[in-house]
């Protein structure tokens, strides 16, 4: 019997410790807000944990799995809270909270535009260009890519190349939304020697000026403007201005993504390459180590840093109030 109970005790011990290095329950789950003090659990023998599972209503088996930690998202639920699975912070659930994949479970996002789960339609995972190893992420990397969501995702599926959101407005629609077309937990590939640690964003608009007329002719609120970083050699001399909707939604999602994430927050001050990595939300440019000339949303850049940092052109005495 005791040979039995200790066989038991150590499948369960193997199963958490794999399941912790996953996703990290031992320091997220709200132990004092269930109503527990984690330092009485000794965790490493397992069925302690039956008691936790217990007070969320689930099955009590000692195994800290998906289960168990959706089982504590509902119980939040039901108490008006939101419960973020990578921090462990509970908050109010509000009309402005969206929610985003990480390990498949739902993080809180305060952002005031819709944020599409792949499961609405726009699933890179099938296509099966991203990585699975496991990963600590400290950086969000900034590209423009596609014509709109839609069609950056019809893009991706056609290449070994992939990013974990799209920022634009659908075709058929005004109000621009987020798209996410893989996990954040996954390696999205998306800008070489900087994949493993960062999560790719791309600005759905194109910024090239042979695309004036199509973005006009959908309404698009954009016009040829000077680039300000084209003698850094990051672009043509003239680009199309970033749509004020698509900006708006851009600043949002990157003001709130960090805070989620529990990210550097604020953009890097400008573009330019980097002598080495540096944590934070870049620019592809930023991070362009082998020299290929990569210069994606650097024209915008200026405009999307103060944005997100709550400085605007007229208003520039050092106000750090968040825009949404």
């Amino acid at each position: 019997m005791k040979f039995s109970l200790e066989k038991t005790w150590h499948k369960r011990n193997r199963y958490n410790a794999k399941s912790n290095a996953k996703f990290g329950w031992s320091k997220s789950i709200p132990w004092a807000a269930l109503g527990f003090d984690f330092e009485e659990f000794t965790h490493n023998e397992g069925y302690e944990l039956e008691t936790l599972q217990d007070a969320v209503n689930v099955e009590a088996d000692g195994l800290i799995g998906m289960g168990t930690l959706v089982a504590i998202a509902e119980w939040a639920e039901e108490r008006n809270l939101v419960w973020n699975p990578i921090s462990g912070d509970l908050s109010e659930r509000t009309s402005e909270t969206q929610f985003f994949l990480w390990n498949s479970l739902s993080v809180p996002i305060e952002c005031k535009y819709a944020i599409i789960p792949p499961s609405d339609g726009y699933d890179l995972h099938p296509f099966g260009s991203f990585s699975t190893r496991s990963r600590v992420i400290d950086s969000v990397i900034l590209h423009w890519g596609g014509l709109d969501p839609a069609h950056l995702y019809r893009i991706f599926s056609n290449r070994s190349a992939s990013s974990h959101f799209g920022i634009g407005v659908l075709k058929g629609t005004t109000k621009p939304c987020i798209v996410q077309y893989l996990d954040t937990a996954h390696i999205a590939w998306h800008s070489k020697g900087a994949n493993e640690t960062s999560i790719g964003i791309d600005i759905c608009q194109q910024p090239e000026i042979k695309w004036l007329g199509h973005f006009v002719k959908l309404g698009y609120d954009v016009k040829v403007i000077p680039n300000p970083y084209a003698e850094e050699g990051l672009g043509p001399d003239k680009v199309l201005s970033l749509d004020s909707r698509i900006k708006d939604a851009a600043i949002s999602f990157l003001y709130s993504l960090p805070k989620s994430l529990g990210l550097k927050s604020g953009l890097h001050p400008d573009p330019l390459r980097l002598s080495e990595f540096e944590p934070g939300i870049l620019c592809h440019s930023n991070v362009d180590f082998k020299g290929q000339g990569k210069w994606d949303i650097a024209p915008w850049w200026d405009e999307l840093r103060d944005g997100v940092a709550g400085v605007f052109p007229n208003d520039r005495n050092g106000n750090e109030e968040p825009i949404c």
